[in-house]
């Protein structure tokens, strides 16, 4: 009988355990939201327009701690071609990743092309490869850094400079 009593004894506690555990397993199931939608990373915040400024802070979920968002604004550039087909600013300094565009705003074509002239060779791909007329434009975006000259390959003699840092 004593047997009998120890080996009941025995299954009781060991029924109490497991029945705690499974409360416990039960209490952290409980606490688990499994139907929570988290959008990718690359997601705005939700209800934001869909632009971050930079330097802004967001929110990101973990107790609410603020990120600090640093992000480059939209790199651009401008050039203008004159009537007398001079490139203004003659020598311009930008980033790199800057997208350089060159508006003729002048009456005579151009061609806009890396140096050395004819063969175009010291940037490869910076070449508009065909004239511009009044009005038209040619974009390049300088992912190189360096100091990179370029002229008009109608004529040589008018030059400029793009310094990417």
């Amino acid at each position: 009988m004593k047997k009998l009593l120890s080996i009941a004894s025995v299954l009781l506690l060991i029924g109490a355990g497991c029945s705690a555990q499974t409360d416990i397993q039960a209490d952290v199931d409980a606490n688990v939201e499994t139907d929570q939608q988290v959008p990718p990373p690359s997601s705005p915040p939700s209800g934001a327009a869909g632009t971050i400024e930079t330097g802004s802070n967001i929110d990101v979920g973990a107790d609410d701690v603020p990120v600090a968002v640093e992000a480059e604004a939209d790199l651009t550039a401008a050039v203008s071609i004159s009537a007398g087909g001079a490139f203004s600013p003659a020598t311009l300094t930008v980033k790199k990743g800057t997208k350089v565009t060159w508006t003729n705003s002048g009456s005579a074509k151009v061609w806009i092309a890396s140096d050395p002239h004819p063969v175009h060779n010291a940037y490869p791909g910076f070449d508009s490869g065909t004239d511009l007329s009044a009005g038209e434009s040619y974009s390049f975006t300088f992912d190189k850094a360096g100091s990179w000259s370029y002229h008009n390959h109608f004529n040589p003699s008018v030059k400029g400079t793009v310094i990417v840092e």
